[in-house]
């Protein structure tokens, strides 16, 4: 399977890191498995993983060449984690988690991982958790938008019609 494989890579990279000794390989090997456990439903290793690491993500690792490949680690952890909390029952933790997450990318200034925190998880966390889902949306469309970042204006415009049916 897939995930599998993907899991098999995000562990090697955790060996690698533990190796070498590197923290920011080690923020992404963490990042990789919780984004994997999360996706394979194994919440509590997600949610593991995903804090450690945030406890092992330092602002100033940014410059690091492992972190220009997407978003920021430490943005996505925050909103993956965000995502595993609801999913576990904990809705203002997922919220809390996601506004960490908002304002860590807007702390970096780094328009491409706020596009990307406010119109995919945050937008699912803010309509999972009841709030305020079209405001965030149409955030994360204008900074998509201003950006140029395709993937997030796209979607950001399926979340937003998504939103216009339901009202319907």
């Amino acid at each position: 399977r897939p995930l599998d494989e993907t899991n098999d890579v995000a562990r090697q990279l955790r060996r690698l890191a533990e190796e070498r000794q590197e923290i920011e390989r080690h923020v992404v090997a963490h990042y990789a498995l919780g984004y994997t456990a999360l996706c394979l439903g194994n919440l509590v290793d997600a949610r593991s993983n995903l804090g450690e690491g945030i406890t092992r993500y330092l602002p100033a690792q940014r410059s690091a060449e492992i972190y220009r490949a997407a978003q920021d680690p430490g943005v996505a952890c925050r909103a993956y984690l965000a995502m595993v909390e609801w999913l576990l029952g904990f809705p203002e933790r997922a919220q809390g988690v996601m506004r960490e997450s908002v304002a860590l990318a807007e702390e970096l200034d780094d328009p491409f991982s706020l596009a990307y925190a406010l119109c995919f998880p945050g937008a699912m966390v803010s309509e999972m958790c009841g709030g305020d889902t079209g405001a965030v949306v149409e955030r994360g469309l204008n900074v998509a938008t201003e950006g140029g970042f395709s993937l997030w204006i796209a979607f950001a415009k399926v979340h937003r019609a998504s939103l216009r049916f339901e009202e319907q």
